[in-house]
């Protein structure tokens, strides 16, 4: 019987090993920004409206004029490029990485807008103000009291 492996006899190996697998992934892959702009219908930009690719579990926000910047490193391919905002429909755009490319410009994204559903809202807060007593008093009058 030979003699067992340490783990210590293995850490160049594991090491040389990671540092191939890291360059060929890097190889395999393009570094690339895509740009663009979040505007409605109206041609009106949409501010801090979320621009996702979903495959790649990257997510901007438009600046104030509707503008976003991605910048990725991906394998190349066709991947969906998807702009949101409260209030109006989603819109998805492909885009194609390739080699070579080192900026994508998507151009303008129009967003159409949409009724947000009451069912499909999220209620943060809820408020039922005492519209009786409040305008019978001429303010606002409690209709409990909590303990302070």
């Amino acid at each position: 019987m030979g003699l067992p492996l340490r783990l210590c006899n293995l850490t160049p190996l594991l090491l040389v090993l990671s540092i191939g697998a890291a360059r060929l992934h890097a190889q395999n892959t393009v570094q690339v920004a895509i740009i663009g702009t979040v505007r409605d219908t109206g041609g009106a930009p949409l501010a801090a409206a979320v621009v996702d690719i979903p495959a790649l579990h990257m997510r901007v926000h438009a600046d104030s004029t509707g503008r976003f910047r991605i910048s990725l490193r991906a394998r190349p391919g066709c991947y969906e490029l998807v702009a949101r905002q409260i209030g109006f429909g989603p819109t998805v755009q492909a885009v194609r990485l390739h080699r070579g490319l080192k900026e994508i410009d998507a151009g303008q994204l129009r967003l159409q807008p949409a009724p947000v559903i009451e069912s499909d809202a999220f209620v943060v807060g809820e408020c039922q103000p005492n519209a009786r007593s409040r305008y019978s008093t001429g303010g606002f009058a409690p209709t409990r009291r909590d303990p302070l």
